[in-house]
């Protein structure tokens, strides 16, 4: 690697307690590097976007992301 730090972040789905609840999904992606937050929380509702080197989804498996995120790390520090 180049030894640039890249930031990754990892969308989680709800957990059985949010579902039971009613919890609404506040993270929306691009499907791209984006992804949105949405508050709301009345009477000040927002959204702020955030752009990383990587998104994974709430699909996204534990190989995935290793092999995205982790992989090239423990690869350098093993060379």
């Amino acid at each position: 690697g180049d030894g640039a730090i890249r930031v990754c972040c990892r969308v989680r789905p709800q957990n059985a307690s949010e579902q039971r609840g009613g919890g609404a999904v506040c993270v929306d992606l691009d499907g791209g590097n984006t992804l949105t937050l949405k508050t709301q929380q009345l009477p000040a509702k927002s959204e702020h976007s955030f752009s990383f080197d990587t998104v994974f989804g709430v699909d996204s498996t534990q190989e995935e992301v290793y092999t995205d995120a982790a992989a090239p790390i423990v690869g350098a520090v093993l060379q």
